[in-house]
């Protein structure tokens, strides 16, 4: 997984191997509030805030649940996110 990203595209992919990591140890619930934010993103900055609280609840919700490098990637996506929200 990479902490910058050349497209979105790549980001994308990482999101949803992360998507695909989270189903494999049984997260379903997690996986599927991931999916659902990805699937708002539309390329206006109302669809990169609705993923970001996709990703936030995972993280707040099913942390417990979580390895550290799970919260590692979910920390790092969320960033990248704010970046595309916010243009920083």
């Amino acid at each position: 997984m990479r902490k910058e990203y050349n497209s979105n595209a790549e980001f994308f992919e990482d999101v949803n191997l992360f998507e695909q990591e989270l189903l494999v140890c049984g997260h379903n619930h997690a996986a599927k509030q991931i999916h659902e934010g990805l699937g708002c993103i539309n390329g206006l900055t109302d669809g990169w805030a609705l993923f970001m609280e996709s990703l936030e609840k995972v993280l707040s919700e099913y942390t417990a649940e979580l390895s550290k490098e799970q919260k590692e990637k979910l920390t790092i996506f969320l960033g990248i996110t704010k970046k595309a929200i916010y243009r920083k």
